[in-house]
C-alpha cells in the first residue's frame, strides 16, 4: 500500500509542477488548451460511451461541413460505435478500463477534429505553416511537461508523413490542386486532434490509473471479507497489484519528463484489466489463468 500512496504523491507533485510551468507558458494557453479542457474524461460505462457518440453525432449534424468532411467524421464515429459493440459482446458485464481509455481517446480525437474544422479561418494556412505552428505547440507542451518525448516523437513522425504525402502529390514542378491541399490539411488536422487528445491523456492518465488501482485494491479487500476469495488468493492479487504499481512507478522514473507515454498508459491499464479478470474468476470459483482475454484493443482511428 505504501508503494501505491507514494506513486499517487509523485503524480500529484508532477501535476503541480506542470501547472506551474504552464502558467508561465503563454504559447500553450491557446486554442489547443481550450480544446483540451472541453474534451471528455475517461468513460465510466457503455452508457457513457453511447451518450457521447449520440452527442458527437448531433454536433456533426449541426456543423457546417463539406460533404467530404462530413463523410470522413461520420465514418470515424461509425467505426467507434462498431468497436464499442464488439466490446459489449466480449465484456457484457462492464466496460474494461483499457477499453474505456481507447474509446474515450478515439471519441475525443473526432471531437477535436470537428472543432478544428469548424473553427478553421476562411483563409486556411498552407500545410507548411500548419506544421510549423504545430511543432511550436509540441515544443511548448514538452517544456510544460504536458507531453512525453515519446509521444512528441510520434506526432512529429506523423507530420513528416504528411510532407511525404505532399511531395508525392506533386507532378514535376506543378502546384497542388485545391483538393490536394485540402487533403494534406485534413491529414495535419488529424495530427492536431491527436495532439490535443495526448495533452488530455497526459493530464488525466496518472490520476485515472491510480484510481483504478485503488478501486481494485478495495474490491480485493471486499471479496476477501465476503469470503468470495480465500487468504491465499487475496495475497496473490495484492502481490500482482503491487507489481503493477511498481511497473507504473518505474515507467515514470525512466522517462526524463517524469510522465507516462500513451503506450505505457495502455500497458498499465491492460495489466489492471487482466488482474480484475482474475479477481472475477477467483470470486466465481472458475479460476483459469490460461489465455486471459486481450484487454488492450487497437485504436479504430489510426
Amino acid at each position: 500500500m505504501n508503494m501505491r500512496f507514494s506513486t499517487i504523491i509523485s503524480a500529484v507533485a508532477l501535476l503541480l509542477i506542470a501547472s506551474a510551468v504552464v502558467c508561465n507558458s503563454q504559447s500553450v494557453n491557446d486554442a489547443f488548451r481550450d480544446m483540451t479542457d472541453s474534451l471528455g474524461p475517461t468513460a465510466d460505462s457503455y452508457k457513457d460511451v453511447d451518450a457521447r457518440i449520440q452527442k458527437l453525432q448531433s454536433s456533426l449534424t449541426a456543423a457546417k461541413l463539406t460533404a467530404v468532411q462530413s463523410s470522413e467524421l461520420t465514418n470515424k464515429i461509425s467505426k467507434i460505435a462498431t468497436a464499442e459493440s464488439q466490446e459489449k459482446s466480449l465484456h457484457p458485464s462492464g466496460l474494461p478500463f483499457s477499453s474505456a481509455l481507447t474509446l474515450t481517446r478515439d471519441l475525443n480525437r473526432v471531437a477535436a477534429k470537428l472543432v478544428l474544422i469548424s473553427d478553421a479561418p476562411a483563409e486556411a494556412p498552407d500545410p507548411a505553416t500548419m506544421r510549423s505552428r504545430l511543432n511550436e505547440r509540441i515544443d511548448a507542451a514538452l517544456n510544460a511537461i504536458l507531453l512525453t518525448q515519446a509521444d512528441a516523437d510520434k506526432l512529429r513522425r506523423d507530420m513528416q508523413a504528411t510532407v511525404s504525402m505532399e511531395n508525392g502529390m506533386h507532378s514535376g514542378s506543378s502546384s497542388l490542386t485545391a483538393l490536394q491541399v485540402n487533403q494534406v490539411r485534413s491529414a495535419i488536422q488529424d495530427i492536431q486532434a491527436h495532439f490535443a487528445q495526448e495533452l488530455k491523456l497526459n493530464q488525466t492518465a496518472i490520476p485515472d490509473l491510480n484510481k483504478a488501482e485503488v478501486d481494485l485494491q478495495m474490491d480485493v479487500d471486499s471479496a476477501e471479507r465476503a469470503s468470495k476469495i480465500d487468504t491465499k488468493q487475496a495475497a496473490t492479487l495484492r502481490q500482482r497489484l503491487d507489481q503493477i504499481t511498481a511497473k507504473q512507478s518505474n515507467f515514470i522514473g525512466q522517462n526524463t519528463d517524469g510522465a507516462l507515454s500513451s503506450v505505457q498508459v495502455y500497458a498499465i491499464a491492460s495489466d489492471i484489466d487482466r488482474l480484475r479478470h482474475q479477481l472475477h474468476q477467483f470470486s466465481t470459483k472458475t479460476v483459469s489463468e490460461q489465455n486471459p482475454p486481450n484487454f488492450a484493443r487497437a485504436s479504430v482511428n489510426h
